[in-house]
């Protein structure tokens, strides 16, 4: 019995010798006072046999994983100094569609164990830009595109539209300057609160004398007729 468990653990130390040296397993070194060696919230892993980790960073209070930073300000930061931090993927396959890099935004109510429909209005995803003003970084974003539900999410009914955004010089809030509805219709300029009804309607011009104080809207209707509405309400209705 003695020779079997010494075989076996002759077997299971080479076994973990094999994955390390092929940087498999996650070492945890132990200084001289036998705890974890490292910082606080560093991560550590094995780098050719050489222990690393030095720019990796996990908040476990917050539930924040870091990469360059050690005090992550998301679920999930990448930083880096003086260098350009890119995020890339791959795919490969013959498949025309599904053989690509994806980025996919998902949205419930509810709770992750009991998840809810989405409703209309709610933002499901949200792609954004923002700069440090020289004091601290806005909460979201002073430029960006966001995903919303155009009507109560079911199994058979999803509709979902989209919105540009931007912030005006001399401006610190941002606002809608494009929207795709959830039929296709393009609105510039136009109010969230009165989607286009045209194929594009594109309001800001102005209108013709002698009441060129107002706003104008030119639209194009599905089957291709052009028109000026003097009328920015009615969003070419």
């Amino acid at each position: 019995m003695k020779k079997i468990i010494f075989i076996v653990g002759v077997l299971l130390l080479a076994f973990c010798s094999n994955l390390i040296a092929q940087d498999k397993v996650v070492v945890i070194p132990m200084n001289s006072g036998g705890k974890v060696g490292g910082t606080d919230k560093q991560l550590q892993y094995n780098n050719n046999g050489v222990l690393a980790g030095a720019e990796v960073y996990y908040d476990n209070t917050n539930g924040r994983l870091g990469v360059g930073t050690v005090s992550p300000s998301a679920q999930l930061e990448i930083s880096g100094e003086n260098s350009r931090v890119i995020y890339s993927t791959s795919a490969y396959g013959d498949n025309p569609v599904d053989s690509a890099p994806m980025f996919i935004g998902r949205k419930a109510r509810g709770s992750s164990l009991i998840p809810a429909a989405v409703m209309q209005g709610d933002m499901l995803t949200y792609v954004g830009a923002k700069g440090y003003d020289g004091f601290n970084w806005d909460f979201l974003s002073t430029g960006g595109i966001s995903f919303f539900a155009t009507e109560n999410h079911d199994e058979f009914s999803k509709g979902t539209g989209i919105r540009f955004m931007t912030t005006p010089n001399g401006a610190a809030d941002k606002a809608i300057r494009m929207t795709i509805t959830d039929d296709g219709n393009v609105g510039i300029g136009t109010s969230p609160m009165n989607p286009p009804l045209s194929r594009l309607a594109v309001n800001g011009l102005p209108t013709a004398p002698p009441d060129d104080s107002g706003s104008a809207i030119l639209c194009i209707t599905a089957n291709g007729n052009l028109w000026i509405d003097i009328d920015a309400t009615n969003v070419c209705q």
